[in-house]
């Protein structure tokens, strides 16, 4: 899972700051890693110089291979926990599109099944129906 960190000019990027996001992520996604190939992590500051509460701004973009990207956003006092907020809606998100995907591939899979075994009732009928007419 490759982390991508992306500020806006009023908050500083360091290697801190870089570290501190990879150790959130991965803590909160830890149970999909292998199905994330990359996760674009986008800081900000809404209120700048002005400050205020909630003006810190995580935005986070996962990419999945095979579906759509997924995204989260968190806005809080602190980057810190706007991260945290970020990274546990994301980690839900992930869960509940990885599962509803996987439901999907398994309700086509048991259609195609049905589909099979009324193949397979329809010709055994067409067996007892000629065995009937030879007798």
């Amino acid at each position: 899972m490759h982390i991508q960190l992306n500020t806006d000019t009023h908050i500083a990027e360091s290697d801190a700051l870089a570290e501190q996001v990879e150790k959130i992520l991965s803590r909160e996604l830890k149970h999909r890693r292998q199905d994330i190939t990359r996760v674009e992590v986008h800081l900000s500051d809404v209120n700048s110089h002005r400050g205020g509460s909630h003006d810190k701004r995580c935005l986070l973009e996962a990419r999945i291979t095979g579906l759509q990207p997924i995204t989260a956003e968190e806005r809080a006092d602190t980057i810190e926990r706007a991260i945290i907020g970020a990274a546990e809606r994301l980690s839900r998100a992930v869960e509940n599109t990885i599962g509803k995907a996987a439901h999907s591939r398994t309700s086509h899979e048991s259609i195609k099944s049905l589909d099979q075994s009324d193949e397979v009732l329809d010709q055994s009928d067409d067996v007892l129906d000629q065995d009937a007419d030879e007798s």
